[in-house]
């Protein structure tokens, strides 16, 4: 029996029939098998791998339909992606062209082409603990620190025992913004030394400016922008109201109370109203979580104005609180004089608040009315 190749090569085996196997080994080669269990080493028959395929990209994308009068001019092979999808084609199709160019008619195989199943949902994202050091105990795999210096973030690998690199958590502190009035009056003060977006609030016409830097040829100025009206006219003046009852002096103590977090935008956060006739007699400040090291001055002011940090009367100085540890601080030692009209009590930071990645803390503000003097002769 003879086996004859396309290259011209033979071999053959005198005392068999037939063939019982053919077999392409690891190595590449052919091995047969004969009938009276003659094994024969054929050679190698197996090629080179081939070069690496480019990646696939169609041809042509859009809105189109293939059909029997489309793209009549292109190859086989030629591919159209399209995005339609209506109640004939429900999810955008890859289509191939199946006929050679310029048939009377094209003909076309389609298979669907989008996203897959819609994958698990991931776990929550959650700090475990934060601070400035790790911690050593109570770990477990992705236990997940936050270093409070750094603003970085490390999570724990139970099976390695170790931490990752660090994750950058919070960025670098941001500019201040241009609404907080940093002086006020019906002259402007010189421009020279203040810095890009220093703010100016002119009382006599209503205006606010603020500083900006401009390019003068090869020289920057600064200069002050266009004034934005920040208070309208004086309104007409309303009706006289009606006579109200006579108030009750019996509730002549109050508390105000308010809850301050990492999502304010502002370094001046009004806390509530204090009635006329009313003094402030006690601050409690409860920092539950402390805030980063860039926000670390707290004051409690008495009167002023929303928009300006440097009117009023602070009535509890930074001295008094330090708002980076966990601490609660009860100050007694309050005075100031009472208005005849209703004032806001305000807490001012020296950066606005979101500058921090974590604090919490609560103020409570107990007010009591004080009821006019009375001279002493009058009660002999």
């Amino acid at each position: 029996m003879t086996i004859s190749f396309n290259n011209g090569s033979s071999s053959s085996c005198n005392n068999c029939s037939g063939i019982k196997s053919l077999v392409i080994n690891n190595a590449g080669h052919l091995i047969v098998t004969y009938d009276d269990n003659t094994i024969e080493d054929l050679g190698l028959v197996v090629g080179h791998d081939g070069a690496n395929g480019t990646n696939f990209y169609p041809n042509e994308v859009g809105f189109d339909i293939p059909d029997a009068s489309f793209r009549l001019d292109k190859d086989i092979g030629w591919s159209y992606l399209s995005l339609t999808v209506n109640s004939t084609q429900t999810v955008p199709t890859l289509y191939f062209k199946t006929n050679a160019a310029n048939e009377p008619t094209a003909t076309w195989v389609g298979a669907p082409f989008s996203k897959g199943e819609k994958g698990e949902m991931g776990s929550p994202f959650h700090i475990d603990s934060q601070g400035t050091t790790k911690p050593t105990t109570g770990l477990f795999d992705n236990y997940t620190f936050l270093d409070t210096s750094t603003g970085q973030i490390f999570v724990y690998d139970l099976d390695t025992t170790s931490w990752s690199a660090p994750y950058q958590w919070r960025g670098p502190q941001g500019l201040q913004g241009q609404f907080i009035i940093n002086s006020q009056g019906d002259q402007f003060p010189p421009i020279a030394n203040l810095n890009p977006g220093y703010t100016f609030y002119n009382t006599d016409t209503g205006y606010l400016f603020y500083v900006q830097e401009v390019q003068n040829g090869p020289v920057t100025q600064k200069v002050w922008s266009d004034g934005i009206l920040f208070r309208g006219p004086k309104g007409e003046d309303g009706d006289k109201g009606d006579k109200g009852e006579p108030g009750s002096d019996s509730n002549n103590i109050y508390a105000i109370k308010n809850v301050i977090d990492t999502s304010y935008e502002n370094a001046l956060l009004v806390i509530g109203n204090v009635p006329a006739g009313y003094l402030v007699t006690r601050i409690e400040v409860d920092i539950q979580n402390p805030y980063d090291i860039d926000v670390n001055e707290l004051s409690v002011r008495f009167g002023g104005t929303a928009q300006s940090e440097i009117d009023g009367t602070v009535i509890a100085g930074p001295d008094y609180f330090d708002i980076n540890r966990v601490q609660r601080y009860i100050v007694d030692e309050i005075n100031h004089e009472i208005s005849d009209k209703e004032e806001i009590l305000s807490c001012i930071f020296n950066e606005s608040v979101n500058n921090s990645s974590v604090g919490l803390m609560t103020i409570i503000c107990t007010i009591a009315k004080q009821l006019p003097i009375t001279p002493i002769e009058d009660n002999i």
